[in-house]
Order: structure tokens, then C-alpha cells, then sequence
């Protein structure tokens, strides 16, 4: 029976070692696959945070001047600060004023 019990043992320290080898195998994976997800969304956010909207200032700043182009910065600006906000209908609110 002990013969039987040191074998039971050494299967049981055989299947361990598998699974400790087939977990780190697993990590390294998860790893790569996680880098892969990062420098996908760093470029995704290159382009639509940087090159999307400099494409777009250009478009606005040729077509209707300087001026126009200030302007609409200026606007974007206080609309993504908070200090100007716009519900659905187009109504402008300056802080919690209605315009």
C-alpha cells in the first residue's frame, strides 16, 4: 500500500508541476494579449484625440478664416469646461443661468 501511496505522490507533484507550467503559460499570454490591447488604444487615442481634430481645426481655419476659427475654439473650449451648457433643443445656459 505505501508502494501504491509514494506513487499517488509522485503523479500528484507530476500534475502540479503541469498545472503551475500550464498557468504560467497562460499569464504570458494574457501579457501579450494585454500589450497588444495597449498599443492599440494608444493609437486609436493618437488619432482621435490629436490628429483627427488638428485635420479638423485646419478644414475650419481654411475654409472660414481666422476669426471664425478662434471663435469656435473659444466656444469649444467653454462648452467642454462647463462654463457654457446646452440642452437638447440648442438653449445656451451660462452656469446654471438661462441665457
Amino acid at each position: 500500500m505505501s508502494y501504491f501511496k509514494n506513487d499517488k505522490q509522485f503523479i500528484n507533484k507530476i500534475c502540479q508541476k503541469i498545472n503551475v507550467l500550464n498557468y504560467e503559460k497562460q499569464e504570458e499570454e494574457i501579457v501579450k494579449r494585454n500589450n497588444r490591447n495597449f498599443f492599440k488604444q494608444c493609437l486609436y487615442n493618437s488619432i482621435c484625440l490629436i490628429i483627427l481634430p488638428l485635420i479638423f481645426s485646419l478644414v475650419i481655419y481654411l475654409k472660414y478664416g481666422l476669426d471664425q476659427f478662434l471663435s469656435m475654439i473659444i466656444g469649444a473650449m467653454l462648452l467642454c469646461s462647463g462654463v457654457i451648457y446646452e440642452n437638447n433643443s440648442g438653449e445656451q445656459y451660462y452656469g446654471n443661468k438661462h441665457k
